[in-house]
């Protein structure tokens, strides 16, 4: 009969171990999933912000040498001062050309 409480105090442990090996597991995983939404985060903002306007404004150069029909198409829908880049709309438009 006395190794019965030692049984439960080492049951005990084994319980403490199992509940603190949960609890830093599911520590690295919110830490991990904290990580990647940061990162993604940051190369959508990159990709964004960087980018597609870099691919826009090359693929404007590219379409008034190659496309001046086009080109005068979305120059004629501009208002006074606006760019094409000032547009979303004409900017979608350039992004459907890209992915032909």
């Amino acid at each position: 009969t006395e190794s019965a409480p030692h049984n439960l105090i080492a049951s005990n442990d084994v319980v403490d171990q199992i509940g603190d090996s949960l609890q830093s597991l599911a520590m690295g995983l919110f830490v991990f999933l904290v990580i990647f939404n940061v990162v993604t985060y940051l190369i959508k903002k990159y990709l964004d912000d960087v980018v597609l306007p870099q691919k826009v404004k090359s693929e404007i150069l590219e379409m008034e040498q190659e496309d001046p029909e086009t080109w005068a198409r979305l120059q004629a829908r501009l208002n006074e001062g606006e760019t094409i880049e000032d547009r979303p709309d004409l900017v979608d438009e350039l992004v459907e050309r890209l992915k032909w």
